[in-house]
């Protein structure tokens, strides 16, 4: 699971965020990534930083591409 976190969302707290993080990385349940985006909010892939929106969408890409085993896109 990747999990996009902006560090001041105070809809979903980092610390949910943390928890499920730790909680899948114990089992080894999935595969689990935990991003965090400093001074980032609930909708920083809207509305916050064009480098987060940029560093999310390669993240989500990266992410798909190797757990679906698809052919990388072309960069």
């Amino acid at each position: 699971m990747l999990l996009l976190q902006g560090m001041d969302d105070e809809r979903c707290p980092r610390g949910q965020a943390e928890q499920l993080f730790t909680a899948l990385t114990a089992t080894d349940a999935a595969p689990a990534e935990l991003v965090l985006y400093p001074r980032g909010g609930h909708h920083f892939f809207e509305d916050g930083r064009p480098s987060y929106r940029i560093d999310a969408a390669a993240r989500t890409v990266d992410w798909l591409t190797k757990w679906l085993a698809l052919e990388p896109p072309h960069r």
